[in-house]
């Protein structure tokens, strides 16, 4: 059980990673001018983020760790789950403390949305789930206010229910990366990350930048 204390280093250890990761990582040039936006180049640089933050703890940073098919044999919609990212302890279903779904195409949909906030409740469910303390889905390059506003009513309903009914999971919101320092040391601006939680969303979105 975390305490209080615990909790709020710990989600200050991951929103300095988060912010850590360079703007171009966000996406990349192409030849002729195009761009490309690769989750796997994000999250491939957040993993390390993380893995610095969390140097020396006694906790494990994994990526795609497949923690629901080798311990729990659980499944969502018929499929084993797989983080993209977790901080846990592999072996065990204790002490699992944080677990990441990344998100960063300029267009997603209501739907994926709505899926990955699924699998981040049941990620962090204490029984029948693998009962990681936080969850949260990583959203960059796209504006959750935004694509709320052009989501169906129901649509609406179902992500916000997902917010306000479990305050274990959240969304970590960066639309646009906004660098802040130079040469090695470039980090974002704080400014740029927003985080909807349950104190936040009961009825609507609305920005916040805290969570608990």
């Amino acid at each position: 059980m975390l305490t209080e204390s615990e909790r709020k280093r710990i989600i200050d250890n991951c929103k300095a990673a988060l912010l850590s990761v360079a703007p171009n990582y966000f996406c990349a040039p192409l030849p002729g001018g195009d761009k490309i936006f690769s989750e796997r180049m994000f999250a491939y640089e957040f993993y390390h983020q993380l893995r610095i933050k969390f140097e020396g703890e006694s906790w494990y940073v994994n990526g795609e760790f497949r923690k629901g098919l080798t311990l729990a044999g659980v499944t969502f919609d018929q499929l084993t789950v797989i983080p993209d990212i977790v901080i846990h302890h592999s072996g065990t279903l204790k002490d699992n403390i944080a677990t990441f779904e990344i998100k960063v195409a300029p267009k997603v949909s209501a739907s994926e949305i709505i899926r990955d906030l699924e699998k981040l409740e049941m990620y962090t469910r204490p029984t029948n789930g693998l009962n990681f303390k936080i969850g949260a889905l990583i959203m960059v390059n796209q504006c959750l206010n935004i694509m709320y506003e052009g989501c169906s009513a129901d649509e609406k309903k179902r992500i916000s229910n997902l917010i306000s009914t479990y305050p274990r999971i959240a969304i970590w919101n960066i639309p646009r990366p906004i660098s802040s320092g130079s040469g090695a040391k470039i980090y974002l601006n704080a400014d740029c990350l927003k985080i909807y939680h349950k104190e936040c969303m009961p009825s609507g979105l609305q920005l916040s930048n805290s969570i608990r």
